[in-house]
């Protein structure tokens, strides 16, 4: 993945996942 894949939005923010590589539980999103 590189920078031009992002979705970015029109304030220049993309959302970011964090996952449990085991159970795939969503620990964070952030902005």
């Amino acid at each position: 993945m590189t920078p031009d894949d992002v979705k970015w939005d029109e304030q220049g923010l993309a959302p970011a996942i964090v996952q449990d590589a085991v159970s795939g539980e969503v620990l964070m999103l952030a902005w």
